[in-house]
């Protein structure tokens, strides 16, 4: 069977004069009598394989098709004399016919990226941040030197907003408001999540292609554990679990507020404040600087696209509604579809929550969110033939194109049962905050062994995707409307446990790993980390100048650097423009909290 891959040495070929390399797309056929070719269409027809009557590759036009070119410099009718040449190549290689079916760009060694405006004011505004934050610890080191014995703070609050020394201490700091002492395990909950998510997608820089080996990343749909990775797009809902019960605990404590209809746009505009300066700080590097920091022979097929996306499309980021764009197959930052649906059901939870005053009603308004985000993916199969769940098969790695995941895994409604168990899960705990919950002192000792089953179940989970579509055969209609509906509230259900046991303090070990006092840094990272970490596979994906190998090994070094890297990158996000923005919001909209606990 031919390579579904292969490149040229990209720098040879660019070193010689006027030399041109392309990257193409090539469609294979043949007589229907022949066998290879008949091989390579059912071998192909597998969900779980690559199509392989489809290849990739780079050629260096300037010495393996020279002599087809018409033109000294290689471009006058490149299309034609690029097919005369892969068709004699692969039909004396294999007999096989072989169509140009696209040239996806061509880069000569006199190509260069020019300077526009756009990247001048993006560095403008990155030297006006450095500048601001520069000048506001400056002023923080002179105050600091006249403050009194009393410990009373001097000075403008708004400057030492952005005091990098102050917000290097608020990074640092072991503080925390009393009445959210019991959510400490959400930090060790959002930094597990943040190292799996990253995983999850540095899995993309091997599936996307030009793998030397691209069977081996085939074999491994035959191991029910890679489902934790190909069926890990679930993991999203643990932040949309924890996003629905903070919302509802933190509006629980401040019922006092609840009546108040004109505060809905207010908290709108303060998330938007908060979430929204570090992403533009993205989309300004995404647009501008991001063509110059790497080249390559594959930077204009995976990195370049999405940066004209994100030109184009940076207004519905900004607005987060960039979930719906992804259908017309925007891929600017598609990772981030999960911010605009958490703030679109965010303002759902908001009516629901001050339209209904009472425990009761308000449980029974989320039941029907539970319920429409059970109903509405089941539909999808139902009336679309679409698969309500999003697994992830070789050919969406490397084309992105999957109604599952364009309709279905980024629409915010279908993420409302997990979103909604958070928002009850939040009432619940307010409730009963003050309960010593000593009912379940006689089954301690059952629930302390039990408790342990909460990991293998999670990873069960995930897992399910490997029994209900083996070998990524549909199953019938009734099943797939089965775990359409129910395989996020699964999900949810078994975080959901783990949750109520470390916040109402049922099982000691359990609850200490999560409450380790190292997570609490890094899980006020996780937005940085979360924002940038898919710029960096991309990044590796475009400036590599041969195929990679897929192997295990390879995808664990792949991810500890990726996490390293993105831990590194967001804590001058963190310091620079989250932190300082995000004090500066709540001084303007949020009033005065009572005066924080020190834990040692």
């Amino acid at each position: 069977m031919p390579p579904l891959y292969e490149m040229d040495d990209y720098e040879k070929c660019l070193r010689e004069q006027q030399g041109l390399y392309c990257v193409v797309n090539i469609t294979l056929s043949a007589s229907p009598d022949n066998d290879l070719m008949r091989m390579i269409r059912e071998y192909s027809e597998l969900p779980i394989h690559y199509n392989h009557t489809s290849v990739d590759r780079g050629i260096c036009v300037t010495s393996k098709c020279k002599r087809f070119l018409t033109d000294t410099n290689g471009r006058r009718d490149l299309h034609n004399s690029l097919e005369t040449c892969v068709k004699q190549s692969f039909y004396r290689k294999y007999q096989l016919n072989a169509n140009l079916a696209k040239i996806y760009y061509c880069k000569g060694s006199n190509d260069k990226n020019n300077f526009d405006l756009g990247d001048g004011i993006f560095g403008s505004v990155i030297t006006l941040i450095i500048a601001i934050n520069i000048i506001s610890s400056i002023y923080d080191i002179y105050l600091r030197n006249f403050r009194d014995d009393t410990g009373k703070d001097y000075g403008n609050k708004y400057i030492l907003c952005f005091s990098i020394i102050k917000n290097v201490e608020h990074l640092m700091s072991h503080q925390t408001s009393p009445n959210f002492e019991r959510f400490a395990g959400i930090n060790g909950l959002r930094t597990i999540l943040s190292f799996s998510m990253v995983l999850g997608h540095v899995m993309f820089i091997f599936g996307c292609g030009f793998l030397d080996n691209p069977g081996d990343f085939e074999a491994a749909y035959h191991n029910p554990l890679a489902y934790i990775i190909f069926n890990g797009t679930l993991i999203v809902q643990g932040y949309f679990m924890m996003s629905g019960c903070l919302l509802s605990y933190t509006l629980a404590l401040n019922s006092q507020i609840l009546a108040k209809w004109t505060l809905i746009p207010i908290a709108m505009f303060y998330r938007w404040c908060r979430l929204t300066p570090a992403l533009a700080v993205l989309l300004g590097f995404m647009t501008t600087w991001y063509r110059h920091v790497g080249s390559g022979p594959l930077w204009d097929f995976y990195v370049s696209p999405v940066i004209n996306d994100c030109r184009t499309h940076w207004l519905s980021h900004i607005l987060y509604f960039n979930n719906f764009s992804i259908r017309s197959n925007n891929t600017c930052s598609m990772h981030t579809w999960h911010i605009a649906a958490d703030t679109q059901m965010f303002a759902i939870a908001l009516i629901i929550l001050f339209a209904f005053k009472t425990y009761r009603s308000r449980t029974i308004g989320i039941l029907l969110l539970f319920l429409v985000g059970c109903v509405c993916p089941a539909l999808h199969d139902w009336l679309q033939d679409v698969n309500g769940v999003l697994i992830k098969y070789p050919e969406f790695y490397r084309t992105y194109k999957d109604d599952s995941f364009r309709l279905v895994y980024v629409s915010f409604y279908n993420s409302l049962s997990c979103f909604a168990i958070g928002l009850q899960l939040g009432l619940i705990f307010h409730k009963y905050r003050n309960s010593s919950m000593k009912f379940i002192f006689p089954f301690k000792r059952f629930i302390s062994v039990m408790v342990w089953f909460i990991v293998p179940m999670f990873l069960l989970v995930l897992m399910s995707g490997y029994a209900v579509y083996p070998n990524g055969e549909r199953p019938s209609l009734p099943l797939r409307i089965a775990y359409s509906a129910l395989h996020r509230p699964m999900l949810g259900v078994v975080v959901a446990i783990g949750f109520i046991i470390v916040f109402f303090n049922i099982e000691d070990s359990f609850r200490s790993i999560f409450e380790w006092s190292g997570w609490r840094i890094p899980s006020r990272l996780t937005y940085g980390v979360f924002l940038v970490h898919f710029s960096i596979v991309q990044y590796i994906q475009g400036s590599r100048t041969q195929l990679f190998n897929f192997s295990y090994f390879n995808l664990m070094l792949m991810h500890l650097g990726v996490v390293w890297l993105s831990y590194l990158v967001a804590i001058p996000v963190y310091l620079l423009v989250e932190s300082p923005i995000s004090k500066i919001v709540k001084i303007c909209l949020v009033p005065e909290r009572p005066q924080l606990k020190k834990k040692n």
